[in-house]
């Protein structure tokens, strides 16, 4: 009886198989990967690890291979100290035994040199910063700088934006009363979406208010963001299946388009001058 109920334990912790099926084919090795970036003109993925030790992980689309980015023995931290003032330093040693992440955005750069964004959850919620080198067989990551988040934000997604700095979606507060929580699952606002600049630091975009803010999405043009979030009986309601669209508008023109739902379906807003904004499907 007591070897039935140890091979009943030992099956129930054994990994779920990661062999192919049918013409799907599975990338094995990774863990909580909340999110994906693609290092343009080339076979690499970039990969969040929110579990276990946490990580950047680089994946081989060609061979489904997953290596470890960072931290890894390659990797190098440099801090650009005048892009990234506020930050306090290169993560340390016990930051990196456990360096959970979550949001991921590559801003493409020149002679194949880029920029990685990812947030960080860890003894400091931060948006932590890579220069991509994809120059040699293998992409290497360089850690330049950071930027820590404000009491009590817990960050959930990053996007770079086109005039420098970036934006990042408060998705749930990581302290205090779990009031932000009972808000959110109720469909009230309990976050919004927060801008960093060089030099001025954090500020919220006003009128970005929403339930459990999540990925966020600029368009190309810079004339809005998608932000699927929980809140519902808004106004300009598009209904698409199961899904439930609403739009607002914030910020000098910033348009959002929030859904509640598995993925975010776009749809024209009312407004002749406002833009279809780009999407994607998410993990997070």
């Amino acid at each position: 009886m007591t070897g039935l109920i140890l091979l009943g334990l030992l099956l129930q912790q054994a990994p779920a198989p990661c062999s192919p099926s049918g013409n799907v084919q599975f990338v094995c090795g990774q863990e909580a990967p909340e999110d994906l970036a693609v290092l343009p003109g080339s076979d690499w993925v970039f990969a969040s690890d929110f579990s276990g030790n946490g990580g950047i992980r680089l994946i081989n689309t060609r061979d489904f291979t997953t290596t470890m980015a960072y931290p890894a023995p390659t990797a190098k931290d440099k801090l650009d100290a005048k892009t990234y003032d506020s930050c306090p330093g290169a993560p340390d040693v016990a930051e990196k035994a456990k360096f959970r992440t979550h949001g991921l955005a590559l801003r493409p750069g020149k002679n194949s040199l880029h920029t990685l964004y990812t947030v960080h959850h860890g003894n400091r919620e931060s948006v932590e910063i890579f220069e991509v080198d994809a120059r040699g067989k293998i992409p290497a990551l360089t850690w330049i700088g950071c930027a820590v988040a404000p009491e009590p934000i817990g960050l959930n997604e990053v996007v770079p934006l086109p005039d420098g700095g970036f934006a990042a979606t408060n998705f749930l507060a990581r302290s205090g009363p779990g009031a932000d929580r009972t808000k959110m699952m109720a469909g009230e606002k309990n976050g919004e979406i927060w801008e960093w600049q060089t030099a001025k630091g954090w500020k919220v975009i006003p009128g970005s208010e929403a339930a459990g803010a999540n990925g966020l999405e600029v368009s190309k043009t810079a004339s809005g963001f998608t932000l699927p979030h929980g809140e519902a009986n808004r106004s300009s309601v598009c209904h698409a299946g199961r899904h439930r669209q609403n739009a607002m508008k914030f910020r000098s023109g910033f348009e959002s388009i929030t859904s509640v739902g598995p993925a975010t379906v776009p749809f024209s807003l009312p407004d002749k001058q406002a833009r279809r904004l780009p999407h994607r499907q998410r993990t997070s």
